[in-house]
């Protein structure tokens, strides 16, 4: 029992693992976050602005879950969280164009196109996030040349 426990120990401090547990435990927060909101601002916002708000608040989740949880990073919050949005924004748009692509001009199943894309996205999303997002801003040591 001790050497099963030590495995998962050892399991959960591989960045990529707890990256796709983070990232599972964000889906399903995010879709419920989406939900609420939805649900308690319908009748005084359009949908496309609760669309909005959600994305950010959803974003913003994921960013402090990523920050803490996965990358452990210190310092550099505005650096890292608008090097988050830069991150966030490049698989939506590649989902916009991919996705067609797959489902019209290759007669790919719609599901699995989905599912082909988000596999996509989420090794872009873990390596963008490890090498920018979360990269550390280098210092530069007094004595350097110039």
């Amino acid at each position: 029992m001790r050497s099963l426990i030590d495995g998962l120990i050892k399991l959960l401090r591989r960045t990529e693992v707890r990256y796709l547990i983070t990232g599972g435990a964000n889906t399903v927060l995010n879709f419920g976050v989406g939900a609420l909101l939805f649900y308690l601002l319908i009748d005084h916002l359009h949908y496309v602005a609760i669309m909005v708000l959600g994305t950010v608040v959803n974003i913003t989740i994921s960013y402090i879950n990523y920050k803490f949880v996965v990358f452990k990073t210190k310092g550099n919050y505005l650096r890292e969280y608008l090097r988050f949005y830069v991150i966030y924004s490049l698989p939506i748009a590649f989902n916009f164009v991919a996705f067609p692509i797959c489902y019209q001009a290759l007669k790919i199943n719609p599901y699995l196109s989905q599912l082909i894309l988000t596999a996509v996205t989420v090794v872009f999303s873990y390596f963008g996030h490890k090498n920018f997002s979360f990269l550390p801003k280098k210092t530069i040591p007094p004595d350097a040349p110039a």
